[in-house]
């Protein structure tokens, strides 16, 4: 399987031509947020991503309402913050919204719903807007680690074998690893990640 992911393209031109581009590619897209400019352009970008015509699994981030996004009944747009969505032998985990918090209340909440469907599903892909706390995801050379400890937790307990973020910038294209899981801020050009 190829998935596209994407993060806080911010309803630019330049990044849907290219994830338009890169989508013949792949299997199923994730974007983990942030795909408006505080919901200016909302309208624009889910009908660039119907007209992609591949599953689009998509989180809301701190620029996008929780709930128009949550409520999105299009072709091909896949909300995932609170509906697990299972491709293959996969089960993809989201968790959109915060951003610059080191504790997610709403996360730790979920994480026992988080815990079952993770134990029914043979593989998990675990999706956030925001990033983990003290990795190269989340680190602002002016502010040190700014990053969340839910997600960390998070990604310690369900131990899925890929993670996706967004929110800093300044970690565009970056991967880390948290035990032996690859996390990845694909930034708004994408990237395809083969599994």
């Amino acid at each position: 399987m190829k998935i596209l992911a994407f993060t806080d393209i911010h309803a630019e031109d330049v990044f849907l031509k290219s994830i338009a581009k890169q989508a013949e590619k792949a299997d199923i897209l994730l974007c983990p947020g942030d795909f408006t400019i505080f919901m200016e352009g909302f309208d624009k970008v889910i009908k660039a991503f119907i007209k992609l015509k591949k599953p689009v699994l998509l989180l809301h981030g701190n620029h996008e309402d929780e709930e128009e996004v949550d409520n999105l009944k299009k072709p091909h747009i896949i909300p995932i913050h609170k509906k697990p969505y299972v491709y293959k032998d996969y089960i993809f985990l989201g968790h959109g919204g915060g951003g610059f918090s080191f504790r997610d209340k709403e996360l730790e909440k979920r994480m026992p719903q988080f815990k079952k469907q993770a134990t029914k599903a043979k593989k998990v892909i675990l999706i956030t807007h925001a990033p983990p706390f003290g990795t190269e995801l989340d680190y602002l050379p002016w502010a040190g680690h700014v990053g969340c400890k839910t997600i960390n937790e998070a990604i310690k307990i369900l131990k899925p074998q890929f993670y996706f973020c967004g929110h800093i910038h300044e970690s565009f294209g970056i991967q880390d690893k948290l035990g032996k899981t690859l996390m990845t801020n694909p930034g708004p050009e994408g990237m395809i990640i083969e599994i």
